[in-house]
C-alpha cells in the first residue's frame, strides 16, 4: 500500500499529469516483451506521471547505495518527476543501444533496466525489469558506455516500486 501524504496528493491533483491507461501499459510491456510490476502500473493509473518535492514538505529525496571498486557508500538524491510510458520506452531503447559501434557513449546502462523517472540532472532512476523484475535503482549519469571509466555502478534504491514511493523524504531547509 503506498503511504502517500495528503500535501503530494494535493500538488499532484493540482499539477493534473496525465496518467497511463490501460492501452498505454499494453503498449509499453509489448514494446519491452515484459510485464511491468504491479504497484508500478496501479501509481502511474491512479496518479500518473506526477512531479516530485512540489508539495509543501518538498518530499522527492531518496537514499541509495552504490558500490564501486570496492568502496560501498550510501548517497541521496532528489527525485524530479516521472517519464510518461512512451518516453521510458524510447530513453530505455536509446540507453541501451549498440547499433553505432562508433558510439563512445552508448550502451548507456546494462539491459533490463527500465527508465521511469529524472532527478533534476541527467540522472535516471530504474525500474529492473530482467533479472530482479520491480527492484528500483539509479543510474548516476556518466558520459561513458556502460562498464567503462566512472559508468560501472547502479545505485541500489528499493527492493519495489512501492518501497521507493513510501520511502521519500522531504528536501531538508
Amino acid at each position: 500500500m503506498f503511504h502517500i501524504t495528503p500535501a503530494m496528493l494535493a500538488s499532484w491533483a493540482a499539477d493534473n499529469e496525465p496518467k497511463a491507461t490501460a492501452a498505454d501499459i499494453a503498449a509499453a510491456e509489448a514494446a519491452l516483451g515484459v510485464k511491468l510490476p504491479d504497484d508500478y502500473k496501479e501509481f502511474i493509473s491512479r496518479h500518473g506521471f506526477v512531479m516530485f518535492g512540489r508539495d509543501s514538505e518538498e518530499r522527492n529525496l531518496f537514499s541509495y547505495v552504490i558500490e564501486d571498486r570496492g568502496q560501498r557508500e550510501t548517497r541521496q538524491r532528489g527525485v524530479s518527476f516521472l517519464l510518461e510510458l512512451d518516453k521510458a520506452v524510447g530513453n530505455y531503447r536509446y540507453m541501451t543501444s549498440t547499433e553505432d559501434p562508433e558510439d563512445d557513449s552508448r550502451p548507456m546502462i546494462p539491459e533490463g533496466y527500465l527508465p521511469i523517472a529524472s532527478d533534476a540532472g541527467h540522472g535516471r532512476l530504474l525500474l529492473d525489469i530482467a533479472a530482479n523484475p520491480g527492484q528500483v535503482w539509479f543510474w548516476p549519469q556518466s558520459e561513458w558506455r556502460w562498464g567503462m571509466e566512472d559508468n560501472r555502478a547502479l545505485g541500489f534504491v528499493a527492493e519495489s516500486f512501492e518501497a521507493f514511493i513510501n520511502g521519500l523524504r522531504p528536501y531538508p531547509l
